[in-house]
């Protein structure tokens, strides 16, 4: 090979590396410097229940993990309490009056394993997932929008009450894969079809069919994201408002905030704290979270345009509850 050939070569690489980097620099300066200024989150990850799990080692961490998130969500509000003026939304708060609790319920937070757990409590029973769903004799448990002003200002000051929270990017992940996906939640695709509304006709051909009696068109990620990070009345859900303006964190004084991501030693703790013992069979165990393990095929053609919606709507949600978006994201790009 010339000299003249080596030179080539060797420009050739440089140029191809600096292609690279600048590729690289220009997707992380997108993800962090969005005109939304906060800190980053410190986000746990479970802890491993493995031969060596230690019941007292483990509940001395997530002890200390309430008071990191109990911190944390005190020097939001103190910062930013005006910006969640709005009035109470009761009917997300479930009352459970024989043990004195209050559970902020939201959808896509692990809230069927969290009510399930608070039904047996509760009623002093053990019915599994199953039992919960086919029977038709349980009794539902009253919200707090069903009491009077005073019942409901008298239980906000004197039971113990309860958060859970998830990563509002997998959240979103999960809503749409359980909502819009699976079975039996595909009626999601008809009720919500407006939602196609958001996106483009050079858009549409990521829209699929699902079977049923009327052949339902499919709503892609896509236009879920963008009808979600929307404020639009009609587009509002359960399982995708931010947990910050259904559970008010700054106006209700919370006694224990769980993460969905460290649910099963977060509900071991909360059952020592409302005085319970010998009840461990009633938790739940430690499982992988599907949309965790799909955030880079769900997330992977989403326009970076769409993920800063995720990031300006969520932007409560990720500073008061100590997550990270930057971390997240670099995740599913370096899949």
């Amino acid at each position: 090979m010339t000299t003249a050939q080596c030179n080539f070569v060797n420009v050739f690489f440089i140029a191809c590396a600096a292609v690279l980097m600048v590729t690289y620099l220009y997707v992380y300066n997108n993800l962090i410097t969005t005109n939304i200024q906060f800190k980053k989150g410190n986000e746990k990850v479970a802890v491993a229940h493995g031969p060596d799990y230690d019941d007292e080692k483990i509940d001395m961490f997530v002890e200390e993990e309430q008071i990191r998130r109990a911190s944390l969500l005190a020097k939001y509000c103190k910062s930013n309490g005006s910006l969640h003026a709005n009035s109470l939304k009761t009917f997300y708060f479930v009352v459970y009056d024989k043990k004195k609790i209050i559970y902020c319920r939201t959808g896509k937070t692990g809230s069927t394993t969290t009510s399930r757990l608070l039904y047996n409590l509760e009623n002093g029973v053990n019915l599994n997932a199953g039992a919960m769903k086919t029977s038709d004799s349980l009794s539902k448990p009253r919200l707090l929008n069903s009491y009077t002003e005073e019942e409901i200002a008298l239980r906000l000051s004197t039971y113990f009450t309860l958060l859970v929270t998830r990563n509002p990017i997998e959240r979103l992940a999960s809503a749409w894969m359980s909502r819009f996906l699976s079975n039996p939640h595909l009626r999601y695709n008809e009720q919500y079809r407006s939602m196609l509304q958001t996106i483009s006709s050079k858009e549409s051909n990521v829209v699929k069919e699902t079977k049923g009696d009327n052949m339902t068109k499919q709503i892609p990620f896509l236009a879920f994201v963008r009808a979600a990070t929307d404020n639009k009345k009609k587009w509002e859900n359960r399982h995708w408002i931010p947990v910050s303006d259904a559970c008010s964190p700054c106006k209700v004084p919370y006694d224990f905030i769980a993460h969905t991501e460290t649910l099963a030693d977060d509900l071991r703790l909360f059952l020592r704290k409302v005085g319970v013992t010998n009840r461990d069979h009633i938790l739940p165990r430690t499982k992988q979270r599907a949309a965790a393990e799909n955030l880079p095929n769900i997330y992977g053609f989403i326009p970076m345009e769409d993920v800063k919606r995720v990031i300006r709507k969520f932007k409560s949600d990720f500073e008061m509850f100590g997550y990270s978006y930057e971390e997240k994201f670099l995740e599913i790009l370096k899949t």
